[in-house]
């Protein structure tokens, strides 16, 4: 009832207020069902996390036609605070890792049309956060935590540099990289690795093709009209290095004997995105 008069308020001026209503009635929603099932356990856990996910997504949904970020927001902290609140994640890693994944890549769908900035960055904080803090890397399949490492920094690069939020290209460009490396002690399969590479180091490349802001030494040729933003310079010039670092597993041995491959093939690979 509160988020319906907060409706009906928003569409007759009241943005504000009826944002603010709406988002309550939310929250009374949001507490009725986590009580439901942690207080009063009428509801088994992964029923209660699957009512206070439909829940953010509802609000989720409001916030996009409303256009209110901070309803957007608000949906992201309930989505992800849920399986906190009710999980049981030491448990159910595999679970938690395809939770997180369809809940951050649709509110980041949102996020992204809206062009949320504050909304993006907790979406990827929450997304790497739980991924390490719940141990999810460490005890889910490695394959799945490789896949959800990659698919989440290479989006959450793509929308940090082509919307230059420092906040939502660090935290993917670290999340992602770190979830690589956490998969690798793990994996016997270091092609795949090298191919995470990739997938980390596209969404850099194409934003260095078409920014210019990369390229430093225009500025030292006496060209000062370009703009150069040293974080996008230090994920172009970063990214050839960890990638080296997994083609250097392929083959440990090859590499160790010749020491001056892997910066061969990585100045190869810079040549040709140049």
């Amino acid at each position: 009832g509160i988020g319906v008069i907060g409706w009906r308020l928003h569409h007759k001026g009241l943005r504000t207020y009826g944002a603010a209503l709406v988002g309550c009635g939310a929250a009374v929603i949001y507490l009725a069902v986590w009580a439901a099932s942690h207080l009063y356990r009428f509801l088994p856990p992964p029923e209660g996390i699957a009512g206070l996910a439909l829940v953010s997504l509802a609000l989720a949904a409001v916030a996009f036609v409303v256009d209110v970020e901070a309803l957007g927001a608000t949906a992201v902290l309930g989505a992800f605070l849920a399986p906190i609140l009710l999980g049981r994640t030491a448990s159910n890693a595999d679970l938690l890792i395809i939770y997180l994944s369809f809940m951050a890549f649709t509110l980041g769908w949102v996020s992204a049309r809206k062009r949320w900035r504050l909304t993006s960055a907790l979406i990827a904080l929450s997304y790497f956060g739980l991924g390490y803090a719940t141990d999810a890397a460490a005890q889910a399949e490695p394959w799945r935590v490789l896949l959800f490492g990659v698919l989440g920094g290479s989006l959450g690069l793509y929308v940090g540099l082509r919307e230059r939020w420092w906040e939502t290209r660090f935290l993917s460009f670290t999340g992602g990289w770190g979830l690589v490396a956490a998969a690798s002690e793990r994996i016997a399969a270091p092609w795949a690795l090298v191919l995470a590479g990739v997938g980390l180091a596209v969404p850099v490349w194409r934003h260095a093709l078409r920014a210019p802001a990369f390229w430093p030494i225009r500025r030292a040729d006496g060209d000062k009209t370009t703009p150069w933003s040293v974080g996008e310079t230090l994920y172009f010039f970063a990214t050839p290095i960890l990638l080296g670092w997994t083609v250097h597993l392929l083959d440990p041995g090859l590499f160790s004997r010749e020491p001056g491959l892997v910066p061969l093939l990585d100045q190869f690979v810079c040549v040709r995105v140049i």
